[in-house]
């Protein structure tokens, strides 16, 4: 999946890596062009544990959430730059349901 932040110029690649049942999440951050064409800055920006199922930049383009196959949800503070800081992890929903806004 891939979201641009509603504030900059950046947007982040969200897709889950490995194998089975041993999956994790690689971040990988863009700029987004004035003719929206995307350039790559960091490849791997961030990582985190268990697949992705919904992600969300908060409306002031601060921080990025992505909840995770387990219910589980990953936060990272975005840089300037669009780098990713590593804001901690959350117990969230049951199994089973999707969804996820950020305010």
């Amino acid at each position: 999946m891939t979201l641009a932040s509603p504030v900059s110029d950046r947007a982040w690649l969200i897709r889950p890596i490995g194998q089975g049942r041993q999956f994790a999440v690689s971040i990988s951050t863009y700029a987004i062009a004035g003719d929206r064409t995307l350039s790559l800055i960091a490849p791997v920006a961030a990582t985190s544990g268990a697949g992705p199922t919904d992600a969300a930049v908060s409306p002031d383009g601060r921080q990025l959430s992505v909840r995770m196959r387990a219910g589980s949800v990953a936060s990272w503070r975005i840089g300037p730059s669009g780098s990713l800081t590593d804001a901690g992890t959350a117990a969230g929903t049951a199994f089973g349901i999707s969804g996820l806004v950020a305010d």
